[in-house]
């Protein structure tokens, strides 16, 4: 993949660069934004997968060929079988409200051309460290009313805040799913 899509601490930030990479029916330029901020969110908790393996991974979900990108329940489902309980939220007080403290979180929101999804990390205090939501944006700060007031274009969203499960409650999980 070009280069030029990573931050220059490897975060995925620009997906228009990622056109060679096939995701469904398409290329992830078009629908790759789901997979892209599971690789950011996971990254930023600790979780160094090879993006090759999470965009692998999410296309089995994909519904109509990826026509309409990453299944949002799905990608849920995947984030806690990484072994992650995800505090949600729907509103700009509630994304507030989970995103404090949050180690990352993914954000879905609508742009006014379609859904899109962003990873997030804290950076310092109330201010958010956001990847791909400006496409190819090294470090994109903002709070999360900041971020709203700027890209998102309908108030409800769908926001993923990830906490790591106690190692007792990882194992559990993967336990029921025949996982170790």
């Amino acid at each position: 993949m070009c280069e030029q899509a990573f931050s220059s601490d490897g975060y995925l930030i620009d997906q228009s660069k990622t056109g060679m990479l096939p995701y469904g029916n398409y290329d992830s330029s078009y629908n790759g934004c789901g997979w892209i901020a599971a690789y950011n969110a996971l990254k930023a908790a600790g979780r160094t997968i090879p993006y090759e393996t999470i965009r692998q991974e999410l296309q089995r979900s994909l519904m109509l060929g990826g026509l309409l990108g990453t299944n949002m329940f799905y990608l849920c489902w995947y984030l806690g079988r990484k072994g992650f309980h995800l505090r949600k939220a729907f509103t700009l007080a509630g994304a507030q409200t989970v995103s404090r403290g949050a180690v990352a979180g993914i954000v879905t929101y609508w742009t006014g051309r379609g859904i899109h999804f962003a990873a997030f990390t804290q950076e310092q205090g109330e201010v958010l460290r956001f990847f791909n939501a400006v496409m190819g944006k090294e470090r994109h700060l903002a709070t999360m009313e900041q971020f709203f007031r700027e890209l998102v274009r309908f108030p409800l969203t769908f926001v993923m805040a990830l906490e790591p499960l106690p190692r007792s409650r990882a194992r559990t999980a993967r336990r029921r799913l025949g996982r170790g």
